[in-house]
Parts: structure tokens; C-alpha cells; sequence
């Protein structure tokens, strides 16, 4: 292993410049080449989920009764004042802009609150919540249409629900990822100039880990394309992930290098030295955490089973320019990335974590006790941990459009508009036969405390309809799947009070 790691360093040193231009061209190649992370990430957690999972066994239970491949996109209108008739024109003026955009396969108008404040009209599209480009081009192109139509002064408009939140959320989230990296590397930076007290240590530490940050995010996208599933997580753990193994690589092989010279070797010698020594600690290092990391393969939730391939694929990366990239640039630089300490030939003083470290190993039991009752205490607390889920409750960015548009929804139409639970039932006869049915499954649903609010057939928008007002209806208009999106003119269907 020695011979291995020796000639690894002799070849990163020998080769300095060539391993420098090869992993700048590898990052300027990927950035062309490959697309980015953050364009194939799956903010939509429902993809992840196996199989067999309650809600995917119901949505294949639903798909005979609706088309459950159209996800819906909520319009909604709103007015503090309530709806006027300038207003029911304008909403159905967008609702005909609206048609016309590519994807709003169905558009049609759900009516208004039981306030009368505002109006819901309902887009249904063929895009899928996973699929992020199409995702966001149908909501942009939404949002234009929305914008096209001059609204009547003091009248919101704004989109609602899932896909506009997502929309939003990625916008915001793409800005967090770049505040984490760059407060990231501005506290490591800080770090390593106070544990080294020289400025370009830490630029050399940081360097790898930075180019690797940009190649690994593109070369995991790659993979996308042979089926590696890559969560939103991803982009933002694998980003601290690579700076905190390239720090700790860095202070590794640095601190080996200064304490080589300082024994009399020059610098070129001492950095392969420094490679043979502590390279199979770094490999071995990386080694563990890539298996960890490989183990979350085993999980049944896809959210955390795509973490660990994507990842250890980086840790590996980073590997790589830790035993040949770091090397070459202590090479370039020799001596000065330690200025203005200049490490000379000679016994050093014994720093703090040395003394420590002695007294560690002169007294193990002791240290080894004191940890176990301090971790042990600290596991105790899984105990208290209680999985909570989710959530169900939609947390569009502050400010946003969508943000807005639930506002809206939620605060005139019930709850269950903004982020349904569909619970379905199928009968053995059809519900026109015995209504009753229907508003026994209402009465049961709303008196559960697991709902604020219930709507179906007997209470759509709220309003009671109740189950044999529904059967008339049926007798009255027919197959429900023959009847059209919009009211036809001369209808004589009184409307429900």
C-alpha cells in the first residue's frame, strides 16, 4: 500500500501542472457536456414512494373513475369586497385566454366561495409534478396568460397549489443553495486561517474541494440519464458534503507536509512522503463514508434511498482530487503556501491537541467511560422522537405568487382545496341508485378529527348539496361524462343556493 500511495505522490508532484489543467478542463467539460444538477432534481417527494404505498394504491384505485394523470393548477380570483359583475366577465375572459395555453388540457370554472368573495377555476394539465422543465414552462406560460388579461382595478389573480409552489420553492431554493455554499466557504476559510495562520492554506484546501463541487453535481446529473433518481436534497448535502471531506482530506495531507520539512525533508520529497503515509488514512476515510452513505440504498423511501449513490459518487470524486490535485498544488507552490511561517528542520513544540492526545492514550479507559456516558446520555433522547411526516400544510416562499394564491384559496374555499386528502370509495352499485350512501361517507369524514373540512359530491365548494339533490341531478342531466366542461347556454338547472 505504501509502494501504491509513494508513486501517487511522485506522479502528482512529477506531473504538477498537467494534474492542474486536467481537473480545470474536467470542470470546464461537465459545465458544457453535462447538465446541471439542479435540472434533473425531483422536488416532487410522491415519486419516491414504493409501489405498494396507500396513496399510489388509490390513485390506481381512482384512475378508472377520472383522469388521474392531469395534475390540477388552481387559478384563483378574489376581490375583499365580494365578486362583481366586471368581474365574472373578466373570469371568463382568462378562462378562454387560459385554453389557449400548451398543456391546460382541461380549464373550467369551479365556481364561486361560499363568501363570494373569490372564484377558483381549475386547470387540469398533462404535466407531472416530477417533471421540473415542463413544470416550469406551463407556469410561466399560466402566469403570462394571467398577465395578458387586464383585470378590473382592486381584483387578484394568482395561481394556486402544488405545481405553482414548487415553481416557487425551486426559485427560492436555488438562491439558498448558493447563500449555504458561499457561507460555507467563507467559515471554512476563517477556520483554516486561524488553525494554519497563513492566507494560502486555506485557498489550497478549498480549491479541490470547489473544482470537485462543480464537476460531481454535473457528472451525478449525468447519471440521470441511466435511471439514478435524484432528489432536491441532494444538491444542497452534496455541496457541504464535498467541503467538508475536502477540508478534512486538506488538513490530512497538510499538516503531514509541514511536519516533513520540519524533519528535514524538502518539499517536493515531503509531500510524497506525505502521500504515502497518510493516503490510505485519506482513501480509507472516504472509503467509510461512501459505504455509509451507499447503505441509505436500503431504505424503502425513494427520498432517501436516491441520496446514496448521488453522494458517494462525490465523496469518491473528491477522493481523487484529494490524493492528485492537492498534491500538485502543494508541488506549485512549495514553501510559500505556509508564508509568512516558514516550517524549518528541526524538534517543534509540542501544540495543545498533541498534549491532549498524550494524556488521552496514557489514561484510554477513563477517556473511553467519560465518552460512553456522554453519548449514551445524549442517545437516550431518540427515545422522545416521534416521526411526524410531512405535513400537509403548503409553505409556498413568503412573497411569491403562489404564496398569494394559497392565501386565496385557503381563506375563502375549505381547506381541503388548497392540498386535498381524496379518499375514494367504490361502490358495488352505482350512487344514484342509493344516495344515501354518499351522505353517510360525508356525515362519517366530517366528524372525524383527522379533517378541518370535507367536500365531495353532497358539499362541493362547501355548500350542502346533500345526496339526493345529487341523484336528481343525475336524472335530470344524465352520464356525468357526457356533459361539458362549461354550462351551455339555455340550460334550465337552477343554480344551488
Amino acid at each position: 500500500m505504501h509502494a501504491l500511495y509513494s508513486g501517487i505522490g511522485r506522479f502528482a508532484v512529477r506531473f504538477r501542472w498537467l494534474v492542474l489543467l486536467f481537473w480545470i478542463a474536467a470542470a470546464v467539460v461537465t459545465s458544457i457536456a453535462f447538465p446541471s444538477l439542479a435540472s434533473v432534481t425531483k422536488a416532487n417527494n410522491t415519486s419516491f414512494l414504493p409501489a405498494d404505498s396507500p396513496s399510489n394504491v388509490a390513485s390506481r384505485l381512482a384512475s378508472p373513475l377520472q383522469n388521474s394523470n392531469l395534475t390540477p393548477v388552481p387559478i384563483v380570483v378574489g376581490r375583499t369586497s365580494g365578486l362583481t359583475a366586471a368581474d365574472q366577465a373578466y373570469i371568463q375572459q382568462l378562462i378562454a385566454k387560459v385554453r389557449q395555453v400548451p398543456h391546460a388540457t382541461v380549464v373550467r370554472d369551479l365556481g364561486t366561495s361560499p363568501d363570494g368573495k373569490a372564484e377558483q377555476i381549475q386547470t387540469l394539465s398533462d404535466v407531472n409534478l416530477g417533471e421540473d422543465g415542463p413544470v416550469i414552462t406551463l407556469v410561466h406560460d399560466l402566469r403570462a396568460a394571467i398577465r395578458s388579461v387586464p383585470a378590473p382595478p382592486g381584483l387578484q389573480t394568482h395561481l394556486a397549489g402544488q405545481l405553482a409552489d414548487q415553481v416557487d420553492t425551486q426559485a427560492a431554493s436555488g438562491s439558498t443553495n448558493g447563500q449555504v455554499e458561499g457561507l460555507s466557504v467563507l467559515f471554512i476559510l476563517v477556520l483554516l486561517i486561524l488553525i494554519f495562520r497563513a492566507p494560502l492554506t486555506p485557498l489550497v484546501t478549498l480549491v479541490p474541494a470547489i473544482l470537485v463541487s462543480a464537476v460531481a453535481g454535473r457528472v451525478v446529473a449525468e447519471f440521470t440519464k441511466v435511471g439514478l433518481q435524484v432528489s432536491s436534497l441532494s444538491e444542497i448535502m452534496l455541496t457541504v458534503l464535498i467541503l467538508g471531506a475536502g477540508t478534512d482530506y486538506g488538513l490530512f495531507l497538510i499538516f503531514r507536509v509541514r511536519e516533513e520539512i520540519r524533519a528535514g525533508l524538502a518539499p517536493r520529497d515531503a509531500i510524497v512522503r506525505s502521500v504515502e503515509r497518510v493516503g490510505e488514512s485519506i482513501t480509507f476515510s472516504a472509503g467509510t463514508v461512501i459505504a455509509a452513505l451507499l447503505s441509505l440504498l436500503a431504505a424503502t423511501f425513494g427520498i432517501y434511498s436516491s441520496l446514496g449513490a448521488p453522494l458517494a459518487i462525490a465523496v469518491f470524486i473528491m477522493l481523487l482530487a484529494g490524493l492528485t490535485l492537492l498534491p500538485a498544488l502543494l508541488a506549485i507552490l512549495g514553501r510559500a503556501v505556509f508564508w509568512p511561517t516558514k516550517p524549518k528542520p528541526g524538534v517543534a513544540k509540542t501544540p495543545l491537541w498533541g498534549r491532549i492526545a498524550g494524556r488521552i492514550v496514557a489514561r484510554p479507559a477513563v477517556t473511553l467511560v467519560i465518552g460512553l456516558v456522554a453519548f449514551g446520555g445524549l442517545a437516550t433522547m431518540v427515545t422522545q422522537y416521534t416521526a411526524a411526516g410531512f405535513g400537509n400544510a403548503l409553505s409556498a416562499p413568503k412573497g411569491t405568487d403562489s404564496a398569494a394564491g394559497d392565501a386565496i384559496l385557503n381563506g375563502h374555499f375549505p381547506k381541503a382545496s388548497a392540498n386535498p386528502t381524496n379518499v375514494i370509495f367504490r361502490f358495488d352499485q352505482p350512487v344514484w341508485d342509493h344516495p344515501g350512501s354518499l351522505d353517510e361517507a360525508q356525515q362519517r369524514l366530517s366528524a372525524s378529527p383527522v379533517f378541518n373540512a370535507v367536500t365531495g359530491p353532497t358539499a362541493p365548494n362547501g355548500r350542502p348539496l346533500g345526496g339526493a339533490k345529487y341523484a336528481a341531478l343525475h336524472a335530470q342531466l344524465g352520464d356525468p361524462r357526457t356533459l361539458p366542461a362549461i354550462e351551455p347556454a339555455g340550460t334550465k338547472v337552477a343554480p344551488i343556493d
